[in-house]
């Protein structure tokens, strides 16, 4: 997607790390008696006819009713309101809307939720559609995809509403695309920049490169040098490209460290400016929640690889996840996981994007991800309860973000 203000085709998020617990458009015209200030200066329109309040955003020309979504607790702790939104939708941009790049799998192409949101573009890394392997995570019970997407951009038509609700979504299944999780993630994320993502969320990766056979998730093959650095020049490629990338931190519960503890691919985050590191925090308590049956936390920390807390559960007391979208027997689902918390980030990125674009701000588009990462990452709220176990102990702020922005340019 050819952007106002880049000089390049530009586009990235990423997807995929791990959950444990189990779109109405409309014109909103004002309705208070017209009156002669109403008037344009064309005579040729009939004087009965009255004329859209120009002053109204293009928030409020959407009605979307975010009153509808009080279940949705992350929404608030992160500052989604209207009076942020109608800051990020001031106005309709004049080409299309930002693309979030969902690299993940257990898609639901038909969920209502995506009606007409979701991109041409979107296939698998092997040439398929994206749910080419709907019925695989259907007798897994596991619609991963489903539920990261509507977060972070579900158009708020029935149940739910992402952080973006008028983003495009490009859905980009990594499943079988290469010899190994590096390969599956590699590919995954350059055919999303190749597709057009603006922003790219990658809620997968695998536990340990230092212990490949740890976790649930483990990587099960060596990361050679050769190979760490091959992954790190792609992603500094695709950030060159304008395109902001999202990872999340993973859910063993650990602190990401050199000596004994690196998931991949969170721990390459710090290499590459435009690349945001996410792990998760408690909406209710704004805590990194602890695993009362482990005794560690939920999320992977660090305040030296992580980057940026986000909500991944409203609730752990409550076992009340973050609601979002799922598919079969339920068409939603409460899920807490790191990968919950990356899509809200990636939502705020594509936000962020919004805003420079429809205020004419132009960034070089070789700067564009880094300059998206200050944003978020310095224009984010510090929690302090985060120190140490997040950088700068940055929580995700939209209020704030935007307060940075308006100073900022």
């Amino acid at each position: 997607m050819q952007k106002v203000f880049k000089t390049l085709m530009v586009g990235v998020i990423l997807l995929l790390t791990g959950c444990n617990f189990t779109e109405k458009e409309a014109f909103e015209f004002s309705e208070r008696p017209f009156s002669e200030s109403d008037r344009t200066d064309d005579p040729s329109l009939p004087e009965d006819i009255p004329q859209p309040n120009s002053a109204t955003s293009y928030w409020d020309q959407l009605g979307i009713d975010l009153d509808r979504f009080t279940d949705q607790a992350h929404l608030q702790y992160i500052g989604l309101n209207d009076q942020s939104m109608e800051k990020f939708f001031a106005q309709e941009l004049e080409g299309a809307e930002i693309t979030i790049a969902m690299v993940d799998a257990g898609f639901d192409v038909d969920h209502d939720e995506l009606e007409n949101r979701i991109s041409k573009e979107s296939q698998s890394v092997g040439g398929q559609e994206p749910d080419f392997d709907y019925d695989r995570h259907k007798a897994r019970g596991s619609f991963h995809g489903t539920h990261t997407t509507c977060l972070a951009a579900a158009g708020g038509s029935e149940e739910v509403i992402g952080v973006h609700p008028r983003a495009e979504v490009l859905l980009i299944n990594p499943m079988g695309g290469g010899a190994s999780i590096y390969d599956m993630v590699e590919n995954g994320i350059k055919l999303a920049a190749e597709k057009g993502a603006d922003v790219i969320n990658l809620s997968m990766g695998c536990a340990n490169i230092l212990d490949v056979n740890e976790g649930p998730n483990p990587c099960r093959q060596e990361l050679t040098p050769t190979r760490e650095q091959q992954f790190v020049d792609t992603l500094r490629e695709i950030t060159s490209q304008g395109v902001v990338i999202i990872m999340a931190a993973g859910n063993s519960g650990k602190e990401i460290n050199p000596a004994n503890f690196l998931p991949f691919p969170i721990y390459l985050a710090k290499e590459v400016e435009g690349v945001i590191s996410v792990t998760g925090v408690e909406s209710s308590t704004g805590l990194l929640p602890d695993n009362q049956q482990t005794g560690n936390k939920y999320f992977n920390y660090s305040d030296a690889y992580v980057e940026l807390a986000s909500p991944g559960v409203d609730s752990v007391q409550n076992q009340m996840g973050i609601k979002s979208c799922w598919s079969d027997t339920a068409d939603y689902a409460r899920k807490l996981g790191s990968s919950m918390a990356a899509p809200i980030a990636a939502g705020a990125a594509a936000l962020v994007i919004r805003y420079l674009e429809q205020n004419s701000i132009d960034i070089p588009v070789g700067d564009l991800a880094a300059e998206v990462e200050q944003v978020i990452t310095q224009g984010s709220k510090s929690n302090s309860s985060l120190q140490r176990l997040v950088k700068e102990s940055r929580d995700l702020n939209l209020p704030s973000i935007l307060e940075f922005m308006e100073t900022r340019y």
